[in-house]
C-alpha cells in the first residue's frame, strides 16, 4: 500500500513558505509526529483545560508574575515541586507560630503576622490549585489554613495570662447570648472593676468563680490558661501535620495528573494565555 506523506515545504514544494504562514516541525515530546506551528499551544491549553475542568477554569497562581517561573514551575521533576510547595508550608506554619511567639515578646498581639500569614496561605492554596491539586486536599489546606490562623491569638492569649496574669474572685454580672454558648461578663467580687468575659458553661448570674485576669486588660480571662495552651499546641501540632501532609499529597497528585495529561516539561507556549 502506498503511503503518502505530507511534503515538508510550503504548498507542495521545497520553498521556504511567507512570513506568518505556519510550518511543519515536530512538537514536544509527549507528542508523536508533526504538527502545524501553532498546534503545539492550542493543544498545550486544552491540556491545561482539562486539568482544571473541575475549578470552571484555570486558577491563578502568584508565580505568574515571573515569566521565568511561569516557565519553570511546569518543569519541575516531583521531587523539585514537593520540596517548594512543602517548604511554602513549613514557612506559614513558622509565620503562625513566630504571631504568637512575638507577641508575647512584644507585649500586645501583632495583627500584621498574621495578615502574612494568610497572604502566604492563600498563595500556598492558589499554586497548588494551579498544579493540579485534587479536591480533598484543596479542603484540606483550607481546614489547615484556619487552624494556622485561629490558632497565634489563642496561644498568645494563655501564655500572657500565664506570665502576668493575676489570679482573682470574680462574679457574674450579666450573660448574653453568642455562638456556642451564652457568654457571662464578670467583675472583680466585691468591687465594680470589670475582669471581662468567659463562657458561661452552668454559670449564671450572681454566681462566683476563680480566673485568671489581664492586668492590662488586652486578653480575655480564663479559668485555666495552662490547660488552654497544651489544648493549642497539640492543635498547632496537628495543623501543621495536616498542612504540610495535604502540600505533599497535592503534588502527587498534581504530578500524576499532568503527567497523564502530558503537561510535563517547559511549556511550549505561555500558560498564562487562556
Amino acid at each position: 500500500m502506498r503511503e503518502h506523506h505530507r511534503p515538508g515545504g510550503y504548498a507542495g514544494t521545497d520553498a521556504a513558505p511567507p512570513p506568518g504562514v505556519p510550518t511543519w516541525q515536530h512538537g514536544p515530546t509527549w507528542q508523536h509526529g508533526p504538527t502545524w506551528q501553532h498546534g503545539p499551544a492550542e493543544d498545550y491549553r486544552a491540556r491545561l483545560r482539562q486539568l482544571h475542568a473541575t475549578t470552571r477554569g484555570r486558577p491563578w497562581a502568584p508565580h505568574f508574575l515571573s515569566t521565568r517561573l511561569t516557565y519553570a514551575v511546569p518543569a519541575l521533576s516531583w521531587a523539585g515541586a514537593t520540596a517548594v510547595y512543602v517548604t511554602a508550608a513549613l514557612l506559614l506554619g513558622g509565620v503562625g507560630v513566630a504571631a504568637a511567639v512575638v507577641s508575647v515578646w512584644a507585649g500586645t498581639f501583632l495583627w500584621p503576622l498574621l495578615v502574612l500569614a494568610a497572604v502566604l496561605w492563600l498563595a500556598l492554596l492558589l499554586e497548588l490549585m494551579t498544579y493540579g491539586a485534587r479536591a480533598y486536599c484543596v479542603v484540606l489546606l483550607t481546614l489547615s489554613g484556619i487552624g494556622v490562623l485561629a490558632l497565634p491569638h489563642s496561644a498568645y492569649a494563655s501564655q500572657v495570662l500565664l506570665d502576668r496574669g493575676t489570679r482573682v474572685t470574680a462574679e457574674v454580672t450579666a450573660t448574653s447570648p453568642s455562638k456556642g454558648g451564652r457568654r457571662c461578663a464578670l467583675d472583680e467580687a466585691g468591687t465594680d472593676r470589670a475582669v471581662g468575659t468567659i463562657g458561661c458553661g452552668a454559670l449564671d448570674v450572681g454566681d462566683r468563680v476563680r480566673v485568671y485576669a489581664d492586668p492590662l486588660g488586652r486578653v480575655k480571662p480564663s479559668r485555666n490558661p495552662a490547660r488552654e495552651l497544651e489544648l493549642t499546641r497539640w492543635g498547632a501540632a496537628g495543623t501543621g501535620t495536616v498542612l504540610t501532609a495535604s502540600a505533599v499529597l497535592a503534588v502527587a497528585g498534581g504530578h500524576r495528573r499532568r503527567r497523564a495529561l502530558g503537561l510535563l516539561g517547559t511549556p511550549p507556549t505561555d500558560p498564562r494565555h487562556r
